[in-house]
């Protein structure tokens, strides 16, 4: 199950790019913060999908892409800028928390509103995914504030696990500076079936679009990238460095020789290939949509560009190749985006 987290900025035509994409990569659902209203509707998302929000002008959604996932939303915990809901596919069912703390408003009570939702849900699988704008170096920030350590301290308490991967660089970039506060959490037996979390700009918003890939329950052969990833389109060599980096974490002990040791060695290696085919390889969907229609091949080719520099600068050794490869990222991106609103 694929869910794509973005903070779309008001903004129609970044809700139209992330549309597109999550008919490109077949997403299952959207986790949205500040999405566009048009007369007390989210635009855009078609009458198929099914959109979960809270008042003609919310600041979470959770927006439902696949017709074979059921969803209750549940009014009880949710606000404007907190939607509780329940997911049911045919292998995994759990909580979707979305969020939003707005960085001009305090953040006690919306906090104690979270808690009170995560308590009384508290046996159940949860993914609590939203613009927290907290500043914390346990997720990548250079300093804490006062609503970051508050933040850290109170997932900490509940269990929850950090699915953010600070190497992939802020989560917002702006005018101003960048910043880590777009996050993803897990309850832990949530967390045991994420196969990866990705970060990539590819829209015209300053946020970065978050991937979070999940598989149902305990990893079978129905996991395995032959079902779920699309190798005929597979780059195989991002493929087989990730793998090898991951599999410096992998050890297999010659002395297993119970059945059960082979099991497990077999399971631990069985994810770390999974894992890295989750991080590089393009996936393989459920069905089919309509085109966002003002879409075109240029506009394509222009986000594969921004995406091929942002790579190269993440992949660049030396503090100088990284600050050019980051010039030419800036350029692409700004073309991309010009692009877009043209």
């Amino acid at each position: 199950m694929l869910a794509i987290q973005h903070n779309v900025r008001r903004s129609r035509t970044v809700m139209d790019e992330v549309m597109q994409i999550s008919l490109e990569e077949k997403a299952d659902l959207l986790i949205l913060q500040e999405p566009p209203v048009i007369q007390g509707k989210i635009p855009g998302i078609g009458l198929v999908n099914r959109c979960c929000a809270v008042s003609e002008t919310p600041r979470s959604a959770v927006v439902v892409l696949n017709p074979t996932i059921d969803v209750l939303l549940l009014h009880e915990y949710s606000t404007d800028s907190l939607v509780v809901v329940k997911i049911r596919s045919a292998r995994l069912e759990f909580t979707v928390v979305a969020a939003y703390f707005s960085p001009n408003e305090r953040h006690e009570a919306l906090l104690g509103r979270l808690d009170h939702a995560v308590a009384a849900l508290s046996s159940q699988k949860m993914l609590l995914a939203g613009d927290f704008n907290a500043w914390c170096t346990l997720w990548g920030s250079a300093s804490d504030n006062v609503r970051g350590r508050e933040v850290a301290v109170w997932a900490a308490g509940r269990g929850f696990v950090l699915l953010n991967r600070p190497e992939s660089g802020p989560t917002f970039r702006g005018n101003r500076g960048n910043s880590f506060i777009d996050l993803s959490w897990a309850s832990p037996d949530l967390a045991d079936v994420c196969l990866a979390w990705d970060l990539s700009f590819d829209t015209g918003s300053d946020h970065g679009v978050i991937r979070v890939l999940l598989t149902g329950g305990r990893r079978t052969t129905e996991d395995l990238p032959a079902v779920r990833f699309n190798t005929h389109k597979a780059r195989w060599a991002p493929f087989r460095a990730d793998a090898a980096n991951i599999m410096i974490d992998y050890q297999l002990e010659e002395q297993q020789r119970e059945d059960d040791d082979v099991g497990k060695a077999v399971a631990g290696l069985e994810q770390a290939l999974v894992t890295a085919a989750a991080n590089t390889l393009p996936l393989k969907g459920h069905k089919k949509g309509r085109q966002v229609p003002w879409w075109s091949q240029d506009l394509a080719r222009l986000r594969r560009e921004m995406r091929a520099a942002r790579r190269r600068m993440q992949a660049a050794d030396s503090p100088e190749d990284r600050r050019a490869m980051n010039r030419t990222y800036v350029r692409q991106r700004k073309q991309f985006k010009s692009a877009v609103r043209a």
